[in-house]
C-alpha cells in the first residue's frame, strides 16, 4: 500500500513544475509585468487589469495589517479544533480499524471493506 502512493506523489511532483507562479507572488516580488501578462492570458485584458489592481490593493491592506489581520478568533478556533480532534481518538480508530473489525468477527476482506466505508464516512 505504501509503494502505491509513490506514483501519484511523483506525478504531482513533476507536474508541479508546470504550474505558473501566482500573480500575487509576482506582484509581491516586483514582477508586475509578468503578473499582468499572466492575468491577461487567463482572464482577458480588461479583467486582468482589474484583478491586478485588486491584488495591489489587497497587498497594501495586508502589509498595513497585523499578524492576526485575518481574525485571531479564527486561528484560535482552528488550533483548538485540531487539539480536540486528538482527544476524541478518531485517528486511533481509523488507524486500527481493520484490526477492530477483525476482532469483531469480520474476515480480512470484509474488515478492509468496512475500513474503506469508515474512511468515506469520515471524509463526508
Amino acid at each position: 500500500m505504501f509503494a502505491s502512493e509513490t506514483i501519484p506523489a511523483l506525478l504531482f511532483f513533476f507536474l508541479l513544475f508546470l504550474v505558473p507562479d501566482s500573480p500575487r507572488w509576482m506582484v509581491m516580488r516586483g514582477q508586475e509585468e509578468k503578473a499582468s501578462a499572466l492575468l491577461t492570458r487567463l482572464n482577458g485584458p480588461e479583467r486582468g487589469k482589474v484583478i491586478l489592481k485588486e491584488i495591489r490593493e489587497g497587498l497594501q491592506e495586508k502589509l498595513s495589517g497585523s499578524l492576526l489581520a485575518y481574525g485571531g478568533l479564527v486561528i484560535v478556533i482552528g488550533v483548538l479544533l485540531s487539539v480536540f480532534q486528538q482527544f476524541v481518538g478518531i485517528n486511533v480508530v481509523l488507524y486500527y480499524a481493520p484490526e477492530i473489525f477483525k476482532s469483531a468477527g469480520s474476515g480480512t476482506n470484509a474488515a478492509l471493506l468496512q475500513t474503506i466505508i469508515v474512511g468515506i464516512i469520515n471524509l463526508t
